[in-house]
């Protein structure tokens, strides 16, 4: 099975994705990826991952190197880069409301 560079699932969606392409079970995510057992489980039943604390995008870091990804893979982590390079630019006034609007739009030009 070929994986795409990215996904636009629920992260719960994504890991079982990858689980499956590249033949793995969830025991051998926790050993490869260093994490608890019910870790795992919360993320795969969709329990956890919704929003990125820091200890969230650790964790996602972690499934990312034990499943050979990006950590940009998943959609929930992109969200979080993103929501964080939005607010650092809102604050320090190189980004506004309507530089978001547009690229929400499809803008994409530089002005």
């Amino acid at each position: 099975m070929t994986v795409p560079e990215r996904s636009n699932e629920p992260i719960r969606v994504a890991l079982k994705t990858l689980l499956a392409a590249r033949n793995l079970t969830d025991t051998e995510l926790m050993a490869r990826a260093d994490v608890a057992p019910s870790t795992v489980s919360q993320y795969l039943a969709g329990k956890r991952g919704h929003r990125m604390n820091s200890q969230a995008l650790r964790t996602v870091e972690k499934f990312a190197a034990a499943l050979e990804v990006s950590p940009t893979y998943f959609l929930e982590y992109r969200e979080a880069l993103a929501h964080r390079m939005i607010s650092e630019g809102m604050r320090a006034g190189t980004v506004d409301l309507e530089d978001v609007e547009g690229l929400v739009a499809g803008n994409t030009s530089q002005g």
